[in-house]
């Protein structure tokens, strides 16, 4: 009942010190005298899987407590951790999808930390979760517009006949018509007939003016 010692001891912080608890002066934080130097940087790659998360894999290295992750949105900005204290080699990140962000990882222990060259994620390579398949492609046949990727063969209802026959009354009583073809890409006229259906008429005179 009269032995003064340690109440408790906790020796797994990442930093490699260790926390005692004495019964009669409180709590002491303890380092042993390491035998290790700073863990060195580790090599690490980056990748995205098939829902755009950023896949961060890296080597291990010696005499290391832990692992930490840091971000940024900008190479030269300031990074900020997003983990700490792993323990494995890898990390995902699911924030920033369908976005660049730069990142480093960082081996600590009690005596300093190794860090990683600066990754970004804006040149990772996609890793499909599976085959790719190819869209349907959307049809806009039917609009009333002959597109340019429609023809007569694919698409009747706008391209299949692109005849029109106009008849007016100009003014001063003088028989004429106007028309005008509009159209969304270049065209090729195979024909262009004029004629009158009265029978005194014994000429008919053609006017013309470019489009805007």
């Amino acid at each position: 009942g009269n032995m003064i010692g340690a109440w408790n001891t906790y020796p797994f912080l990442p930093s490699g010190n260790i926390l005692v608890n004495d019964r009669s002066y409180g709590l002491f934080i303890c380092k042993v005298n390491p035998p290790y130097s700073s863990p060195s940087s580790p090599t690490v790659s980056i990748g995205r899987d098939g829902s755009d998360n950023v896949v961060l894999s890296w080597t291990s290295v010696e005499n290391v407590r832990g692992y930490a992750v840091e971000r940024s949105l900008t190479v030269d900005g300031t990074y900020e951790v997003i983990a700490e204290h792993l323990d494995s080699t890898g990390f995902v990140d699911t924030s920033v999808k369908f976005q660049a962000a730069f990142y480093k990882v960082k081996a600590v222990n009690g005596e300093g930390f190794g860090v990683s060259s600066i990754l970004s994620s804006a040149g990772a390579t996609i890793e499909p979760s599976q085959s790719p398949t190819t869209p349907a492609p959307t049809s806009s046949c039917g609009n009333g517009v002959c597109e340019m990727s429609e023809a007569a063969s694919s698409c009747a209802t706008d391209c299949g006949d692109l005849s029109f026959m106009v008849n007016g009354v100009g003014a001063k009583g003088a028989q004429g018509s106007m028309f005008e073809v509009r159209v969304t890409r270049s065209i090729a006229v195979s024909s262009l007939d004029f004629f009158s259906g009265n029978s005194n008429t014994e000429q008919v005179q053609v006017y013309t003016r470019p489009g805007s």
